[in-house]
């Protein structure tokens, strides 16, 4: 064998090398001379492209190719003509290129042309539908972020407003309890310096200090003014205590009473009410009863909020 005829051979099994070597790829691989006539195109290409092998051949022209794929439908509705000579015609300015192309079964690729310094051109085809989708599926993810970003500052601005609408709602009952607690010394004091008055008089009266009253009645009558007086002075020093009680600390003033004189002291309070009411208050006692230890004015008032029930709703 001649050195010519080695050099031959080894330039074959190169060529064949190489196209076994792109026929391995991945990727659809073409080249086109500066005619634009089919050099080389790979298996994957004819795969990716839906070609049939006959257009894969070497020397097939660029526009068989391109007049199959029109006919198809793969441009879209048209002259079929047109739409060839249109194609052709960008081929031939050799220009770098980069499109995307969808196919019928919806998978994509992405097809790159560069120009070769001998002329013609190398386009390869990539099958970019794994990468669209992820790419589709970040943007999904990113849009459902901005979406939940959104609402969580719109949360955030209605908490703002709630915490600025709870301060103000706190600012005003602390507002009111002051005003409240203003009346209430404002009234205690306008209440407390006539009902002083009256207590002291009524103990005077019953005290038959500048002389006797007269008949007995009269003089019980006094000890009543002066012992509702009395509770109703203890009535209002308990309104005033207003702050302990909301607080939760309400202080029992316990002593040890008789509960038969508790009850004796309460009566008459309540007696003028069941007259007008043509009803008779009747209660049986013991001589003695035990002492028990109690909150007088607090038990006083529980016995009086009793018998106004009695008395209001009995016919």
């Amino acid at each position: 064998m001649t050195s010519s005829e080695a050099a031959g051979r080894r330039g074959v099994i190169s060529d064949d090398l190489l196209g076994v070597s792109l026929d391995a790829l991945e990727q659809g691989i073409t080249i086109f001379d500066a005619n634009l006539n089919l050099v080389f195109a790979n298996r994957k290409f004819l795969e990716l492209r839906d070609l049939p092998p006959q257009l894969g051949n070497p020397g097939t022209r660029f526009e068989d190719q391109v007049r199959f794929r029109a006919e198809r439908g793969d441009y879209g509705a048209g002259d079929v003509g047109r739409l060839v000579q249109e194609h052709v015609e960008l081929a031939r300015q050799f220009q770098p290129h980069r499109i995307e192309r969808t196919r019928h079964d919806g998978t994509v690729l992405e097809i790159r042309g560069d120009p070769l310094p001998v002329g013609g051109f190398i386009a390869t085809y990539t099958d970019i539908t794994e990468r669209k989708n992820s790419e589709e599926a970040l943007r999904a993810a990113y849009s459902q972020l901005e979406l939940s970003r959104s609402s969580y500052e719109k949360q955030g601005q209605q908490l703002a407003m709630m915490v600025e609408e709870l301060s103000k709602a706190k600012t005003d009952l602390e507002t009111a309890n002051r005003t409240r607690t203003e009346f209430l010394a404002n009234m205690s004091h306008e209440l407390r310096t006539p009902l002083n008055a009256i207590i002291g008089f009524s103990e005077i009266i019953g005290g038959e200090v500048f002389g006797p009253t007269g008949t007995t009645v009269y003089r019980e009558y006094a000890h009543d003014i002066c012992n509702s007086g009395r509770h109703l002075l203890d009535i209002i020093n308990d309104i005033l205590d207003m702050s302990k009680i909301e607080s939760g600390v309400d202080e029992l003033n316990e002593q040890e009473v008789a509960l038969n004189d508790l009850i004796q002291s309460v009566i008459p309070m309540i007696r003028g009410r069941a007259n007008s009411a043509n009803l008779v208050i009747k209660y049986d006692l013991e001589q003695s009863s035990p002492l028990v230890r109690v909150d007088c004015r607090k038990l006083k008032q529980v016995l009086l909020n009793l018998l106004s029930n009695a008395i209001k709703f009995t016919s």
